[in-house]
């Protein structure tokens, strides 16, 4: 088969089931069992497919239009130009949550010591380390799976300037440790909404997106417990929904703390940096 009629075949499945970027979807899944980039599927549209990597596409392009996402389907995720491995024991790392990284990285002081809460495949630790080599990081997570995903990128990408991976229920086993900023993308999608949702985001570990008491639960544990975690003149920061704006500004106020609310580049609020006052 010639490379230039498996892209329009694919193309046209994914069109009929309305999937958001067909062209761009069969081109990653493409250049990745080719093993070329993006752009010789144009000047190499002639190439003859081979048997076994038609067989290896099929079997991809099926996977895709049963609604799993393209990451699992290659195996990676580009998050702050870095590419990270991944599998469906992590969160796919999203594009607004870079914001989180910039932040930690503009407000971290020379050695600072960072926790990262609900690390996952490691982003936001491992990026924060790879433009930060003086801090020291530790990443931590409820889940030893996901902690695994994280070690084996730190080692990829960090080589020996690593992180220290902690299993932990938020900070249930960081007792007596302090740090100068605690970052995190904690779940804060209602469990309730979780069927309602895009069927690519039932391929996700639920543990990393939904919490209960209409997604607040984890938010509000974490803003209850940080302080005995931090520093003097600490900081933390977390991703929120947008639509709880309006609620941590009232819990920050309710527990006398200081309290920013960063939006993304898509001008959605974002990230809440709290402080004690």
């Amino acid at each position: 088969m010639i490379l230039s009629d498996v892209i329009k075949g694919i193309i046209l499945q994914f069109q009929s089931l309305d999937i958001e970027n067909p062209g761009l979807d069969a081109e990653v899944i493409l250049s990745h069992v080719l093993k070329i980039e993006r752009f010789r599927l144009i000047t190499e549209r002639e190439k003859n497919i081979s048997e076994t990597e038609n067989t290896i596409i099929t079997e991809l392009v099926q996977r895709r239009l049963r609604g799993e996402p393209v990451a699992y389907l290659i195996g990676y995720k580009e998050f702050y130009s870095l590419n990270f491995q991944i599998n469906r024991d992590v969160l796919i790392p999203r594009p607004e949550t870079e914001l989180l990284v910039d932040l930690v990285i503009y407000y971290a002081k020379k050695d600072a010591k960072i926790l990262d809460i609900g690390t996952g495949s490691g982003a936001i630790a491992i990026a924060i380390k790879h433009n930060r080599p003086d801090v020291d990081v530790t990443a931590s997570d409820i889940s030893q799976a996901a902690l695994i995903v994280a070690s084996k990128n730190a080692e990829r990408i960090l080589n020996n300037d690593s992180i220290n991976c902690i299993q932990s229920d938020l900070f249930q086993s960081l007792l007596n440790k302090r740090f100068d900023i605690i970052v995190t993308n904690p779940p804060y999608l209602d469990i309730k909404e979780r069927k309602n949702l895009q069927k690519e985001i039932s391929f996700e570990p639920e543990i990393a997106l939904f919490a209960h008491k209409g997604g607040k639960e984890v938010i509000r544990r974490i803003i209850s417990g940080f302080e005995n975690y931090l520093h003097i003149n600490g900081l933390l920061l977390i991703e929120i929904n947008p639509n709880f704006k309006d609620y941590i500004k009232d819990l920050c106020e309710r527990r006398n703390l200081s309290i920013d609310i960063f939006n993304d580049y898509a001008i959605h609020p974002r990230v809440a940096a709290i402080r004690v006052k």
